[in-house]
């Protein structure tokens, strides 16, 4: 009778604890980005987020084509591309549900992205795109000039060094926010919605823009 109890209890306590969602909350996977989130068919590129082991071990789409895992932890996925991969949201699925990455992936070269003016509204309305690109190129011809970038389907909450070169200014701005550079043109930043509007300003001359994902 003892062991009958026990076991009704057990079973009560795994309901409440997934109905509540665990400790942590949620217990389906959760995405917060991909890096590189430009690439093609053969390449390796590797998905961030939380909970991909909680649920067995997960299966992965993007644009609707099964993945190939290399390897797994509970917050990256190591995946190859297929051939036939499409540009498309990133699916991750374990036996606990499915996370439908709002963070969209490119399938494409990275290239340098050249600005596109207009790109000098003070908010960033007309902002060049880089589509998944990590690196931008533009020319301020005034002091007073404004070029706007937006780098998107960054990891969310992770660090990123952006570097400027040359220094046109010593100051920039990110998603509104003034960042020093330091001696080398660097300096470090984070993207907490998957995206990140860049404002270069304050100097003359033509530059490059890069941002990479720090270890």
């Amino acid at each position: 009778m003892k062991a009958v109890f026990l076991k009704i209890f057990g079973a009560l306590f795994l309901l409440t604890l997934f109905a509540c969602g665990g400790s942590g909350g949620d217990i389906t996977p959760e995405v917060l980005g991909i890096e590189p989130a430009i690439a093609q068919a053969g390449d390796n590129v590797t998905i961030f987020g939380n909970r991909f082991l909680f649920g067995g071990v997960p299966t992965v789409t993007i644009g609707g084509a099964s993945c190939t895992i290399n390897s797994t932890t509970d917050n990256k996925i190591a995946i190859t591309l297929p051939i036939g991969v499409s540009t498309g949201q990133v699916l991750v699925e374990t036996d606990l549900g499915t996370y439908n990455s709002p963070y969209n992936f490119t399938v494409g070269t990275l290239v340098n992205v050249a600005e596109v003016e207009p790109n000098d509204n003070i908010k960033g309305l007309n902002a060049t795109n880089a589509m998944g690109n990590r690196s931008v190129s533009g020319t301020l011809s005034a002091i007073g000039d404004l070029d706007h970038f937006r780098f998107d389907s960054m990891v969310h909450g992770q660090p990123y060094t952006l570097h400027l070169s040359p220094v046109v200014s010593t100051t920039i701005y990110v998603d509104g926010n003034a960042v020093t550079l330091d001696g080398n043109g660097d300096c470090v930043v984070s993207s907490m919605f998957g995206t990140i509007l860049l404002r270069v300003t304050g100097g003359t001359g033509n530059y490059t823009a890069t941002l990479t994902k720090n270890p």
